[in-house]
């Protein structure tokens, strides 16, 4: 039995109480781990991916649109939960508007959109 780990018999040996181990054993066995590897486990942990949600929204973004507005705006950027659409000129912005309720349903249909609440046109 190593010295090292806390266990009942050492513990009535020295006269103490025992009190069960609450850290976490590396998974490593105590070798040092690479960088790379790191950094890919920190990464999923922030849950930072290459599939964003503009990236997906771009991707079906001719899907989601009207058919007279296809090529005349493009989503952007996606921030606290709103969509930044940029559009071609003043008149398309001001034509897609009427259609923002329908292009947000189908964009929150979309896998990992679901919690963008808004389009703003730029």
């Amino acid at each position: 039995m190593p010295l090292s780990e806390e266990n009942n018999v050492l513990s009535a040996f020295r006269g103490l109480p025992y009190s069960p181990k609450i850290s976490i054993d590396r998974s490593t066995k105590g070798k040092p781990e690479s960088s790379a590897s790191l950094v890919e486990k920190f990464l999923l942990k922030l849950k930072i991916k290459a599939e964003n949600p503009v990236k997906i929204i771009s991707a079906s973004w001719n899907d989601c649109l009207p058919k007279r507005f296809i090529g005349r705006a493009s989503p952007r950027n996606v921030r606290m939960n709103i969509l930044y659409v940029e559009a071609e000129n003043p008149a398309v912005k001001q034509e897609i508007l009427f259609s923002e309720r329908e292009i947000l349903k189908k964009i929150k249909l979309l896998k990992g959109c679901s919690n963008i609440k808004k389009i703003r046109f730029l």
